[in-house]
């Protein structure tokens, strides 16, 4: 039994520091920022195309993000 916690703990901590490095991964770039004052639009949908949504993303500031999203009238979900 304590052979089998041991191994479930070498286990559990080698995910752990996996998902650690990865996050060292997502740096903020500002000469990729978009620019405060910019609505970025697009249509999200299921795999097969079905059920759109409208999404309009408007960035309010260099760490904001002010989100809006309908349906096409008549469908409702």
């Amino acid at each position: 039994m304590k052979i089998i916690r041991a191994a479930l703990c070498v286990v559990l901590l080698a995910a752990f520091c996996e998902a650690q490095d990865d996050t060292a991964k997502f740096r903020y770039r500002a000469s990729k920022a978009v620019p405060a004052g910019t609505v970025l639009h697009y249509v999200k949908t299921n795999i097969d195309g079905t059920r759109p949504e409208y999404v309009s993303q408007f960035v309010a500031a260099a760490d904001v993000l002010e989100p809006f999203k309908f349906h096409p009238v008549g469908e409702v979900y």
